[in-house]
């Protein structure tokens, strides 16, 4: 075989190894991109979905916005960042705002649980944040407790509320039907308050020795328990006209990944078993 031959196959076979991997890469990737656009396109319709006719297009009426609303938001201290999420979003939306945490936040009113930071502490962070709530409750009409990783849209929750009384004992979350017989509600969900559930779990729960008061890690739990022996409830509706959620325990992916449309399905709306 002449030598010139022989050098241009040389070339040809250095060539089309790369043009193979360059041609493989541009068909996985336009396939990833095919697939993210499909993903990015489904979200948005979901997104659409669910804020096209909801609450968050409705103009509230001066009766909503006089609803006042106490946030005390429950912080692991030294977790800054978190922190600083919620200083910058939705907190600003509360009528007045208080962290609850084992050490002050600087420049933040924070109500201190003094004890060492762990997640045994967060039944008594949120006994805490209960019997500060109980301390100012003629001032406001509801009470919300969050978590420091928890995301509120603050004018759905007052448009929500202003169809209950703050007289009658009720909390408002996630219900999740597991763990104990008819379930609890969910602490990372967020739980709102009335003014009455605020004095009930108080005074009859923890000063009249009701309710368990020693650091347990499952707040949630230990709050369902709490309400129960009291005679507070959360068996309103919380899902919409549509069947949609309102309270949401997991995350934002989680529900807004297709297939999980219906996940709210799972927390169910039934009265309690009261003890």
């Amino acid at each position: 075989m002449p030598a010139m031959e022989i050098r241009r196959l040389l070339r040809v076979s250095y060539v089309f190894p790369f043009v193979l991997l360059v041609s493989c890469s541009v068909g996985i990737y336009w396939n990833y991109s095919r697939k993210e656009a499909l993903y990015k396109a489904q979200h948005l319709r979901i997104l659409r979905t669910k804020v096209s006719g909801s609450e968050l297009e409705i103009s509230l009426q001066p009766s909503h916005r006089k609803l006042r609303i106490f946030c005390l938001i429950i912080h692991r201290a030294g977790n800054k960042a978190k922190g600083a999420a919620v200083l910058a979003t939705w907190v600003k939306r509360c009528d007045e705002y208080a962290f609850v945490s084992t050490r002050p936040y600087s420049g933040v009113p924070t109500i201190i649980v003094p004890k060492n930071e762990s997640r045994q502490t967060l039944w008594a962070k949120c006994q805490a944040a209960i019997r500060h709530a109980y301390s100012i409750r003629n001032d406001y009409d509801w009470f919300l407790k969050a978590d420091d990783d928890t995301y509120i849209i603050m004018e759905n929750l007052r448009y929500f509320l202003s169809n209950y009384s703050t007289q009658d004992p009720v909390v408002f979350g996630s219900l999740l039907d597991h763990v104990i017989p008819d379930g609890f509600l969910a602490g990372g969900a967020g739980l709102a308050f009335s003014r009455r559930a605020v004095q009930l779990v108080v005074e009859r729960g923890f000063d009249g020795k009701r309710c368990n008061t020693s650091d347990h890690e499952i707040e949630d739990v230990r709050l369902e328990e709490c309400f129960r022996k009291v005679d507070v409830h959360h068996d309103g509706k919380t899902l919409d006209d549509f069947g949609r959620g309102r309270f949401f325990a997991h995350r934002p992916m989680t529900h807004f990944t297709p297939g999980n449309e219906d996940l709210v399905s799972t927390f169910r709306e039934k009265p309690i078993s009261r003890c």
